[in-house]
């Protein structure tokens, strides 16, 4: 499995990365034949693309990604500790949604590895300059 390098998931798009597997693969399209309620009319507006790398299922509304919900930013590195894994791939999960709940995920995240780098007296940018 590479990383999230590659095209970025796009309506149509012969291959990009797969929010699922992390691997630029190729999609295989369709019309997600969903019939609209009551009219027996399928819906156009709603498309799935398929990974021929893991075999999941994207789906799209009018042209943009539904699910799964996209995240920004490459994956969290393999020696970040595994708390703060979890506020980095929160952080990536919230920024297509609200950028300003990412940053502060992000700084937060800063706050406790600075914490733990043994810093702990002062601001944040105090004990960034200690280190």
């Amino acid at each position: 499995m590479s990383s999230r390098a590659g095209a970025p998931p796009a309506l149509d798009a012969p291959h990009f990365v797969c929010p699922h597997c992390g691997v630029d693969a190729q999609q295989l399209w369709q019309d997600a034949d969903f019939p609209a309620r009551g009219t027996g009319e399928v819906d156009k507006a709603l498309k799935r693309a398929q990974c021929r790398s893991c075999g999941a299922r994207s789906y799209w509304i009018d042209g943009a990604i539904a699910w799964p919900h996209p995240t920004l930013g490459v994956p969290p590195s393999p020696d970040l500790q595994p708390d703060l894994v979890l506020l980095y791939d929160e952080a990536r999960a919230v920024a297509p949604i609200s950028p300003r709940a990412a940053a502060a995920l992000l700084r937060l995240l800063v706050d406790r590895l600075v914490a733990s780098l043994g810093a702990t007296d002062g601001t944040l940018d105090d004990r960034i300059a200690t280190l």
